[in-house]
């Protein structure tokens, strides 16, 4: 894998409900700096998603550390947006049901979509792309 630029926000929050307009707030700054006014509804809901989807599945109740961690990168004319969690993991039973619309709706919202484990230990990186494509990404 090349080496790949550092973000440009790190946000590192408890993955409680309020926390998820703190995450889309910062996102859609970032792209609206680099011009992707007209992509902040596309922006704000595909954030919302990936950040509940944190909130909701990803920890059991009695967890005492819930991190939610949002890495942005702006690269050109477009962001990379990193959502973290050190949690269950994907493909990994959670009690609280869902839908399973969340990663199609981020799909069909972002230029790039792409999940992959957080660490070792567990945990879900889901990887959003908004705008032209960038080569280098965002650090791991």
């Amino acid at each position: 894998m090349p080496q790949t630029a550092a973000p440009d926000v790190v946000l590192r929050l408890d993955a409680v409900p309020t926390s998820i307009a703190v995450a889309r707030q910062a996102v859609v700054g970032a792209a609206e700096a680099v011009g992707l006014d007209d992509r902040a509804g596309d922006i704000k809901i595909a954030v919302t998603e990936a950040c509940a989807n944190v909130v909701v599945h990803a920890y059991d109740d009695d967890r005492e550390s819930r991190p939610l961690e949002i890495l942005v990168r702006c690269a050109g004319e477009g962001i990379d947006v990193a959502i973290r969690d050190e949690g269950l993991g994907m493909g990994r039973a959670s009690e609280r049901g869902g839908l399973g619309v969340g990663l199609s709706l981020m799909a069909a919202l972002a230029d790039r979509v792409e999940i992959a484990r957080a660490s070792e230990d567990g945990g879900t990186e889901v990887r959003l792309r908004f705008g032209p494509a960038d080569p280098d990404g965002i650090e791991r």
